[in-house]
């Protein structure tokens, strides 16, 4: 006997195929081979190495500047290592030699995940404040080594010491705080789903600074969604159709990214709908 299907919705799956993109990275510095060797065994990382004196592009994903400050900040996430002086952002103040007893701060967080710091020794840093926006990850007995947050749309970290004042470059941990904070900064593309989205999934996005809109096309050509960017992770929760979204990523009018995204029912709960025995 031939069965009625009374749910075909969850006989099909999506899936988008896709290379990850890489990030790219400005490296601003006089010349430090910590940070240079460690972001070039990073995956997905494309750096380019400037002593800034030609000024800065402006098309990188992220800014990393070794023991420099430059007078215009530019657009993009923001890396300060062993920062001169301070910026709007937040203030730098005066050394401290109380380096004892290093801790990670919130071990789960995952900017922070996997480093292991009871082996860690610091000469000295510079003490920062003004720094309201951002997360102390790190410290040592005379205050925090490490702040990361965001503002005005953008991820910012701040690793006030000389890198060659401590032995964090020998230590395993150091590639990985590096893996983590890159990963942080502002993703490789606007959504970082694995696979594919639940229906009736939130999905998080993340645009680049330069997009004002987001533009989602539903299957079947749905109804278009438009979300404004105000800054910040953006929220799209309309996910109760399975198939294929085409998200566009706009400035003005003009298109300046696009990612597919897929979204299915893989509810076992949700496809049995046959009826249940109720009991007396």
């Amino acid at each position: 006997a031939i069965t009625e299907d009374y749910l075909s919705v969850d006989n099909n799956a999506y899936a988008v195929s896709g290379a990850s993109a890489s990030r790219r990275v400005l490296l601003v510095t006089e010349g430090n081979l910590y940070i240079e060797q460690v972001l070039r065994s990073l995956p997905n990382v494309d750096t380019v190495r400037t002593d800034g004196t030609l000024g800065l592009p402006s098309d990188y994903d992220v800014y990393i500047f070794d023991g420099m400050v430059p007078e215009t900040l530019p657009q993009g996430d923001l890396f300060f290592i062993n920062p001169p002086n301070g910026t709007t952002y937040f203030t730098i103040g005066a050394e401290n030699t109380q380096t004892n007893t290093p801790i990670v701060l919130l071990p789960n967080d995952p900017r922070v995940r996997f480093v292991e710091m009871s082996q860690f020794h610091l000469l000295r840093f510079r003490e920062v404040s003004n720094v309201s926006w951002a997360t102390p990850l790190l410290a040592v007995q005379g205050g925090a080594i490490l702040y990361a947050g965001e503002t005005d749309g953008r991820q910012i970290a701040i690793l006030p010491f000389d890198l060659r004042e401590s032995d964090l470059p020998l230590q395993i941990s150091y590639p990985v705080l590096m893996a983590n904070l890159l990963e942080w900064f502002t993703p490789r593309a606007a959504l970082t789903l694995i696979d594919s989205a639940q229906v009736g999934d939130v999905i998080p996005i993340t645009p680049p600074l330069s997009a004002d809109t987001i533009r989602i096309t539903p299957p079947n050509n749905a109804q278009q969604a438009s979300l404004p960017i105000t800054g910040g992770t953006v929220i799209f929760a309309d996910t109760s159709a399975t198939g294929i979204y085409q998200l566009e990523l706009l400035e003005g009018n003009d298109v300046i990214g696009d990612q597919p995204f897929a979204v299915n029912l893989f509810s076992r709960q949700e496809s049995d709908i046959a009826p249940v025995a109720l009991e007396d």
